[in-house]
């Protein structure tokens, strides 16, 4: 149903005075819409500009920019449309560059000159043609804070000993010795997710032996030796108190380490093992004199001869670590001792320590040399090289 509006009548909703046509009766309304302007004829220019003020006419002449010109429009009232003879606009002598705008031109070649060798590059090369030197990288890295120095082993895959873990534990005994006044205890603990430390680095052992004759082999292996019981030794007599921190496997050279410490906290994740004899050795860092200073002879024999691990609990029942704490809290529990050791005077500290604990020198030196005998047979070269080359890690690890 359509609604009855008279014809002519302003629309539903719209004021009389609201009409585009009509100016409205009160001063401050104004129209909605302006009238639409009738074809053919060009729109009247608003008479107010912005402000007030009165607004610019445009320019739509031969003098106006090109884009404000107004084309003659065609018969009909249509859209305008070119000129029918075809005739090119003319130059504006006023706009320069005009013909260039208007006019087809043919494009030129880029003005940016042409770009230059760079003077150093035969410089680089000759650079690159020189041999790098070869750093080594650090695979420990210590700080020291409120009398607690805190080495951190951090060498994958599981801190193996090697020339290189070596050389950094020498330098780190050699910085806390200067510092017995301003260092009471020494933690360590290990970066590496898989455990404390698998021991010696046998790959690198097995490389050494091969690249040298068989008659220095036994020289070779005597260095090396000589210079991690000094390490071991030092770090067993040192002033203060030392404290490793245990978690997954501390296994051969790893367990030696843990054991020149005066403590161990280990995380129930920790295991202990002697796998040496799987090589056709004994253990040579002074692992055998050590655990028989601190623990009965019935448990290193057993560790010895069955190269079996034992738990974190079977070691705390041994006598062998200190406590037991959950994973991931080794290192706190650690510091807390570490920060109780810190309350004693320093004199009073070492001294107990030293009436306390007594260096086993000559059942060391018989670990050495027994350790020395056995490493000139074949056996173990054979079973490094079936270490090495096997990727079961079975052969090795019990």
């Amino acid at each position: 149903m359509v609604p009855h509006r008279r014809p002519g009548g302003p629309r539903r909703g719209q004021p009389p005075d609201h009409r585009a046509d009509q100016e409205p009766h009160h001063p401050r309304e104004r129209p909605q819409h302006r009238p639409r302007t009738p074809r053919g004829e060009v729109p009247r220019a608003v008479s107010q500009g912005r402000a007030g003020r009165p607004r610019r006419p445009r320019q739509t002449g031969a003098g106006a920019p090109r884009h404000r010109r107004r084309r003659p429009r065609g018969g009909g009232g249509g859209r305008g449309t070119l000129q029918p003879d075809g005739a090119p606009l003319q130059e504006d002598p006023a706009l320069p560059g005009a013909r260039r705008a208007v006019q087809p031109r043919q494009r030129t070649a880029h003005r940016q000159p042409k770009a230059q060798a760079p003077r150093h590059r035969s410089a680089v090369r000759r650079a690159d043609r020189r041999p790098l030197r070869a750093e080594r990288r650090r695979v420990t890295h210590w700080t020291i804070d409120a009398g607690i120095a805190h080495l951190v082993l951090d060498r994958p895959p599981c801190n193996e000993i090697g020339t290189a873990m070596l050389a950094d534990l020498e330098r780190f005994l050699a910085d806390v010795a200067d510092r017995e006044d301003d260092v009471a205890a020494v933690v360590i603990s290990s970066a590496q997710r898989g455990g404390f430390s698998a021991g010696a680095d046998l790959r690198e052992l097995y490389e050494g032996l091969r690249r040298e004759p068989a008659d220095r082999h036994e020289s070779l292996l005597r260095s090396f030796l000589d210079r991690i019981h000094t390490v071991m030794d030092t770090l067993d007599m040192l002033p203060q108190t030392t404290i490793a921190v245990v978690h997954g496997i501390c296994f051969g050279g790893g367990f030696e380490l843990a054991l020149a410490c005066d403590l161990i906290v280990a995380e129930r994740s920790a295991r202990f093992c002697f796998p040496e004899l799987r090589l056709g050795l004994v253990p040579g860092f002074g692992g055998i004199p050590r655990l028989e200073r601190d623990t009965h002879a019935s448990v290193v024999r057993d560790l010895l001869f069955t190269g079996r691990s034992i738990n974190a609990k079977r070691a705390l029942d041994a006598g062998i670590v200190r406590e037991v704490v959950p994973r991931g809290s080794g290192l706190d529990a650690a510091m807390a001792a570490a920060r109780q050791v810190t309350k004693f005077d320093a004199e009073t500290r070492a001294r107990a320590k030293l009436f306390a604990k007594r260096l086993p020198v000559e059942r060391l030196a018989e670990e050495k040399a027994l350790f020395l005998e056995l490493a000139q047979r074949d056996v173990l070269v054979r079973a490094l090289e079936r270490f090495v080359t096997s990727d079961d890690i079975r052969p090795y690890l019990p």
